[in-house]
């Protein structure tokens, strides 16, 4: 499979967005979780529940119409379609999507201001 030239650069936006995203959502969710147990229960369980729900283990047709809704309030479904946008300009013109990257944006956002109110580098303990 080769890339088209029009969808490179859609294809580094996606990726710089959903990178910078998922990041700040990781640092946001290290808040919940107290010690290496629950980090590595909590992420692994929760990228397969938002796979399936978002249409990248299962595709969005095969899921009934109110699982796709709820998928889309997620900012994974909306990294996936990005990338397939840009992988397929020729499909969607230039692969840049207004709307997908806005709920990437706003996720990052919200992920960036958790962090920054509840990180610590210092261990926390159970009632912290």
């Amino acid at each position: 499979m080769t890339i088209e030239s029009s969808g490179v650069l859609a294809l580094v936006v996606y990726v710089v967005v959903g990178a910078a995203t998922m990041c700040a959502l990781g640092l946001a969710a290290a808040r919940f979780a107290t010690t290496t147990d629950s980090a590595s229960a909590i992420g692994p369980f929760g990228t397969v529940i938002l796979g399936f729900v978002s249409g990248v283990l299962i595709p969005v047709q095969e899921l009934p119409d109110w699982l796709v809704q709820v998928g889309r309030v997620f900012p994974l479904a909306h990294l996936a379609e990005g990338l397939q946008r840009a992988l397929a300009p020729s499909i969607s013109g230039s692969g840049i999507d207004g709307t997908n990257l806005a709920v990437l944006a706003l996720w990052g956002l919200a992920g960036i201001a958790v962090a920054v109110r509840t990180f610590r580098w210092e261990p926390m303990g159970a009632g912290d």
